[in-house]
């Protein structure tokens, strides 16, 4: 079978889960509906556009590698932001825009406190650090053929980013297409050939893990979970 190959490269990275409250964690490796949405990106489908999404998700299976040494690194961002509103009724009505305030005004020093205390955001946020993933697709062009997403891959619709706006790659991300019967095989044909694996392919799995990635396309933001296994090459 083809097999797309890619390479996810950045400083940082966030492949983000469940969040619990302020902690806002990231999983070891892009899942399914992670790099779905990468494409979507890439191929310029909108959000809103469910049909579209729901074909492109059901239109490849991957695998994905880890090609550090070890388990990914992780980095933690303890992260504050503040929120301006510019009156009390704007805030009721949930208008937030940034306000500039004059140190002139005789009530500044009441304002500044306001936004403060009425704006301040607090949250962690993990990170991959310093990371190179090798992910692999199999096309069944059933709706998007290889070429169109290697093209798109090549110059993308909208700006990729891996999780959050401040992830962006620090390679192209297509690599190559190959021929191979397993993902196991095609990733042993791809550098660097070592690694930890993930795929759907139980066989010589150290480990099997449940993900929640398959996407509920007629709901906002709810997942399905589904089995993945864990490999050591």
């Amino acid at each position: 079978m083809k097999i797309l190959v890619t390479k996810f490269r950045s400083p940082m990275m966030a492949w983000g889960v469940e969040t619990m409250e302020n902690e806002r964690p990231t999983a070891d490796f892009p899942l399914k509906s992670h790099v779905a949405g990468l494409l979507g990106a890439a191929l310029g489908i909108e959000r809103r556009d469910v049909e579209s999404l729901s074909k492109l998700f059901g239109d490849f299976d991957y695998a994905c590698r880890y090609d550090g040494e070890g388990s990914p690194q992780r980095l933690i961002d303890f992260h504050t932001a503040l929120r301006f509103k510019d009156t009390q009724a704007g805030a009721k009505r949930g208008i937030h825009r940034l306000t500039f305030l004059d140190r002139a005004d005789p009530n500044f020093m009441h304002r500044k406190r306001w936004n403060k205390i009425a704006g301040q955001s607090i949250s962690k946020r993990h990170y991959i650090v310093d990371a190179t993933y090798t992910v692999l697709l199999h096309l069944h062009e059933k709706h998007f053929p290889l070429e169109e997403v290697v093209d798109s891959l090549n110059s993308p619709t909208y700006v990729l980013f891996f999780g959050r706006k401040c992830c962006l790659p620090s390679r192209p991300l297509f690599d190559a297409v190959i021929e191979a019967d397993t993902f196991l095989e095609a990733m042993a044909a791809t550098e660097p050939s070592r690694g930890l694996v993930w795929c759907e392919e139980p066989e010589g799995a150290v480990e099997r893990l449940m993900v929640k990635d398959v996407p509920e396309f007629n709901s906002a933001r709810t997942y399905l979970t589904r089995a993945v296994y864990k490999h050591v090459m």
